[in-house]
């Protein structure tokens, strides 16, 4: 059936394969397509997730998506502060309200407030979920999550957790030059706001973090300094004692199965109260790879890299904010290791 209207609503925070599934669905059915948009302050006293993107942005995203697919001039767009806005449309005639299978139980409490009102019940359109190949869901949260990307794609997939990579000569000039910033001396306070969001990776990083009296979320430690073993302890690193500590063996120049599953355990744990730590025999260098891919978009990536100081060469601190074009730039370095 066709409807004159069709009304639906959201936050649509980085339009994804869902939201394009649902938009062309609702056009489908509706000759004029209405879009609810969560405000900011809707997202602010409802969604309590600093990562999602603010309304202006969103916006503009799905006014892109909108007339990329010919949509533009048969849609509106309105900002909503709550989610029974609908209320308020006195004639329900050849009028649909689209919901999802997660949100139709929102759809039915619409209509109740309707029938309070001495409304007619506005028509329910039930939209299925989009899920990836794997038969994970695809919402903006699983993508600020950092595990999928706005296509379903999943980070890392299933590929990389069940085979060993071997780092490529052709890599390791590139590998060498700092992913992101790198800072040869302080760490600007900007980046030390939100320790829950600090991931540390090398003993020098570490305990410069520390230093600053901060305890980061997860720390990745080999008690080696410029290649050379020391005979530091977790205390004289800066740890509390209270830590969870976890074993992993890595050689050097690749990444074996059981890196990325026990990588992938302590990042899904992340919100637990107490901080990780992970003691490596043999080399943490390339964590930095597969750390990229499975944290959570915002989430700040700390490791050391040399630099040329005043007095020659020293330890600077790389400063990596997760993103997700660099989550996509690291996917694509990650293609080109050697599988065995």
């Amino acid at each position: 059936m066709k409807y004159n209207l069709v009304i639906c609503g959201g936050t649509f925070d980085r339009v994804h394969a869902g939201h394009k599934a649902f938009l062309r669905f609702a056009f489908s059915h509706g000759n004029t397509v209405v879009i609810g948009l969560t405000s900011d302050m809707y997202v602010a006293q409802n969604k309590k997730d600093e990562s999602i993107l603010p309304f202006a942005q969103r916006k503009k995203e799905l006014q892109d998506f909108l007339s990329l697919e010919g949509f533009f001039e048969r849609a509106k767009i309105v900002a909503i502060d709550s989610r029974f806005d609908q209320t308020k449309i006195p004639d329900a005639s050849s009028i649909a309200l689209l919901v999802s299978q997660e949100t139709e139980k929102i759809g039915k409490e619409i209509n109740a407030e309707r029938e309070k009102l001495g409304l007619t019940p506005l028509h329910l359109l039930v939209f299925p979920l989009v899920a990836t190949p794997s038969g994970e869901k695809i919402s903006s949260s699983t993508i600020r999550s950092g595990r999928i990307t706005r296509e379903g794609v999943l980070l890392p997939d299933n590929d990389f957790l069940s085979t060993t990579l071997f780092l490529p000569d052709s890599l390791r000039e590139i590998l060498h030059k700092p992913f992101g910033m790198l800072f040869a001396k302080d760490i600007p306070k900007q980046f030390l706001k939100n320790p829950q969001r600090i991931v540390t990776v090398g003993d020098v990083t570490t305990k410069r973090i520390h230093d600053k009296g901060i305890q980061q979320k997860i720390a990745v430690v080999d008690f080696f300094i410029e290649r050379k073993k020391t005979n530091q302890s977790l205390s004289q690193l800066g740890f509390m004692g209270n830590e969870k500590i976890v074993h992993l063996v890595n050689s050097a120049g690749q990444l074996v199965p059981r890196v990325w599953k026990k990588l992938l355990s302590v990042v899904s744990q992340k919100q637990s109260k107490k901080s990780t730590i992970i003691i490596v025999e043999g080399e943490e260098d390339l964590f930095v790879i597969p750390l990229i891919l499975m944290l959570p978009l915002g989430d700040l990536l700390m490791y050391g890299q040399p630099s040329l100081g005043e007095d020659g060469p020293q330890e600077g601190i790389v400063i990596l904010e997760i993103t997700e074009n660099l989550k996509q730039k690291t996917f694509e370095v990650l293609k080109q290791f050697v599988p065995k």
